[in-house]
């Protein structure tokens, strides 16, 4: 079932040669670890830079958002079997 999120969340990831990769994420008090991400892809949502990353954790599909202007986090949607 897709579900749509929009809220601020936390990330933790790892920079190598210049590109950042998510390995886990706080939404409200619980830590997601990233356990693959299926894509990643840059977009531009009117005059602002974002970096969409789909991950799976825990079974789930997140779509995370970094908004490369304000340097912000937000999960947006998740699918969640069920």
């Amino acid at each position: 079932m897709f579900q749509r999120i929009g809220e601020k969340i936390a990330v933790v990831g790892v920079y190598n040669h210049g590109t950042f990769t998510p390995k886990r994420f706080k939404w409200h008090t619980r830590e997601y670890p990233i356990e693959e991400i299926t894509l990643a892809s840059d977009i531009k949502d009117g005059g602002v830079r974002k970096r969409l990353y789909s991950t799976l954790s825990k079974g789930n599909l997140y779509r995370l958002c970094f908004n490369r202007d304000d340097e912000g986090w937000t999960l947006e949607e998740v699918w969640a079997e069920g």
